[in-house]
């Protein structure tokens, strides 16, 4: 909003006639000088400094431009105001330091203005701006011309302003003859807060609005302003939730919990200091959130009871309108039941923490008729075993399984029209209902029956040689009631084989066959029966002195044709030095094997072998070797190479000495050869 301005507030100079009553009583020549042209804009005043020769230097008198009397008299209002000016210079280098204002009183007090940095006004054509603050908030004035002099106090300054007799503005700034120029005062009264806008709380959702009032300037401007950070203030611009930005009355739309934080009004003018509303504290509360909640049915007319979740006792709110209305008295817990209804209805329910209620959130008390009782069709198993049971009248999911007639606990997951038993040893009566979602219909039983088995067959197995069809029994059962199988389980009977006795098609391995009984309604457990198919190849292998028969289970040992004596293992020992005829005669369940001939022939080093004799053995430099045969031989010391070291002939004499004296440290082979067989013997050279 925006008031009258008393223009009187404010006292201004702009030159642009003449210098209206402006005076440089100690420049150059003591009198201000005139431009109509040249200022900023319009005209402007001027002076130059006084200035004489000291010896080797020059002597630059400040001087000031001393305000009329317009300006003068009781300024106590302007306290907090503000005295504007734009000031230009001729050429500028380094500053000097003089007061930058000097206003005193009617009683001889007098102030000096030093900010901490002085004044240095740019080089024409450029004019620079400078601003005092009617008051000594920063402690800029002094009681004494000098900058480190006692500052001021608030009350010496309302003192001069009260009967304010003297305004003087610095003229000169550099020690040098300079021309220096005086353009735009103004004295202004401070910016009148009228209106300061008020700290407010609410829920999340209203549109609050922050008001001020600004007047005793002719422009006044508004720009709100949030703390962003602490002591860090941001234009608020017309973005989001906000409206009216840089008005006197800013609109903050809370929806979705925006806004909350501190703000303040920057309130400007013209050719004054913008002036700070106090600080006005925005808290949003967010609503609580929305409560879940779960409906319930009855069937027929009830009172029904509702549950909402997400608050804690006394928070919550029930009502039966989805806004408006009054909450239901005394209703504040998270149940409500329903007064009996005929219908389906539809109630709400809030919660409200102490201070915001959240959005309502229906919920449904349903009044339905329950679904007719389904048909059941019961099963049956032999032995412990688990059974499918089968029930009509719903559709997938309906169902639900019982195992007592009223009361208890669905049987978890089970909502089809089939159910399987969990393996149970007795008949058992299970209980079915069809549940519509709302309502559950009547129980209907059916029967889970569980049958004895007949005890299993004992079976007698056959046997025969070779490839042949073997006779199987059984006993246990009646002609008809026996099942044939070629597997332990699973699997189909045997065609047509309902009798004890079963004849296998012709095999030419050990079969294993299986046998149940099958009493009409339950079939036993099946018995394994072998139809054993008898092979044997009768072979001899031998050993050293050992002959081993082939695997069989009995034995029968001859030589040359004739049964030996107690030889009727599955090896034979024999004699090396005896050439003889060997056979065996192996047998295996019903078949029987003669192996062919086994001829054992020796030779005379053969016969030999036991009477050689090698030593010493580990060898130094001879060995010997005694009890050779009488024929013909030759001996040959061969080393781990396969390399042939010593080669010795031997015309039947039966002591040979060899000379190990040229051979290397290290194992050998001694090999005695004649014309009818081989012998090895290991040896050691030291």
């Amino acid at each position: 909003m925006l008031a009258c301005i008393n223009l009187s507030a404010q006292i201004t100079s702009t030159f642009n006639a003449n210098a209206e009553g402006w005076t440089t009583p100690n420049d150059a020549d003591g009198t201000i000088a005139y431009s109509a042209t040249g200022g900023n804009p319009g005209g402007f005043v001027f002076g130059t400094p006084f200035f004489f020769n000291l010896g080797a230097g020059t002597i630059y008198v400040p001087f000031y431009f001393v305000a009329p009397g317009t300006y003068l008299g009781n300024r106590s209002a302007y306290y907090n105001g503000t005295l504007q000016y734009d000031i230009q210079q001729s050429s500028t280098s380094a500053p000097n330091q003089y007061a930058e204002v000097i206003i005193a009183n009617s009683l001889g007090i007098t102030l000096y203005y030093f900010p901490t940095v002085p004044n240095q006004p740019a080089v024409a054509p450029t004019w620079t701006t400078f601003s005092v603050t009617l008051n000594n908030t920063l402690g800029f004035w002094k009681t004494t011309n000098s900058p480190t002099g006692l500052a001021a106090t608030e009350a010496q300054v309302q003192n001069v302003l009260t009967s304010l007799a003297d305004l003087e503005l610095r003229g000169l700034y550099r020690d040098a003859n300079t021309t220096n120029r005086l353009d735009n005062v103004s004295f202004r009264q401070p910016i009148v807060i009228n209106t300061q806008p008020s700290s407010a709380a609410t829920c999340t959702g209203p549109t609050l609005i922050l008001t001020t009032l600004g007047t005793n300037n002719p422009t006044i401007s508004y720009q709100w302003q949030r703390e962003t950070s602490p002591a860090v203030w941001s234009d608020v611009t017309n973005t989001g939730g906000y409206s009216g930005a840089t008005t006197a009355s800013l609109s903050i739309n809370t929806t979705g919990n925006f806004g909350a934080g501190n703000y303040r009004c920057l309130i400007s003018g013209t050719a004054v200091n913008d002036a700070i509303t106090n600080t006005a504290v925005i808290t949003v509360n967010p609503l609580p959130t929305a409560p879940t909640t779960t409906g319930n049915a009855a069937c027929g007319s009830s009172a029904v009871t509702l549950n909402a979740a997400g608050g804690t006792a006394g928070q919550f709110r029930w009502y039966t309108v989805p806004t408006g209305g009054t909450a239901i008295a005394g209703q504040t817990n998270n149940t409500y039941t329903t007064p009996v209804i005929a219908i389906t209805t539809t109630y709400y329910v809030a919660i409200n923490n102490g201070t915001c209620q959240s959005t309502r959130t229906p919920v449904i008390a349903t009044i339905n008729t329950p679904p007719a009782a389904p048909t059941a069709t019961g099963n049956s198993a032999c032995g412990s075993s688990a059974i499918t049971l089968n029930a009509a009248g719903g559709s997938a999911g309906q169902y639900r399984w019982y195992s007592v007639p009223t009361g208890g606990t669905a049987i978890a997951g089970q909502t089809n029209n089939t159910y399987t038993t969990p393996v149970i040893t007795i008949t058992t009566t299970y209980y079915v209902a069809v549940n519509n979602g709302t309502c559950q219909g009547a129980r209907t039983p059916v029967v889970a029956t569980v049958n004895t088995p007949p005890a299993g067959p004992t079976a007698t197995g056959n046997s025969a040689c070779g490839s042949s069809a073997i006779t199987l029994n059984a006993a246990g059962g009646t002609a008809g009631q026996y099942r044939w199988y070629t597997v332990p389980t699973g699997g189909a009977a045997i065609a047509g084989q309902t009798s004890n006795a079963y004849t296998t098609a012709v095999i030419a391995i050990t079969t294993t066959y299986y046998v149940s009984i099958n009493n009409g309604t339950c079939e036993s457990t099946r018995t394994s029966v072998v139809a054993t198919i008898d092979v044997v190849d009768a072979t001899i292998t031998q050993v050293d002195n050992t002959l081993t028969a082939s695997t069989g289970s009995s034995y029968q040992w001859f030589l040359f044709g004739q049964p030996i004596s107690q030889a009727t293992n599955q090896t034979l020992e024999i004699d090396l030095y005896e050439t003889a005829i060997y056979t065996v005669e192996v047998t295996e369940g019903n078949c029987t094997s003669l192996s062919g001939e086994f001829i054992y022939l020796i030779t005379e080093i053969e016969k030999e072998k036991a009477r050689i004799k090698l030593y010493p053995n580990p060898i130094l430099e001879e060995l010997t070797v005694e009890g050779l045969p009488n024929l013909s031989y030759t001996i040959s010391i061969i080393d781990m190479l396969g390399r042939e070291r010593i080669g010795v002939s031997n015309n039947g004499s039966s002591k040979q000495i060899i000379s190990f004296k040229d051979l290397q440290s290290g194992s050998y082979i001694l090999l005695l050869q004649s014309a009818q067989s081989k012998r090895y013997f290991k040896i050691v050279k030291q």
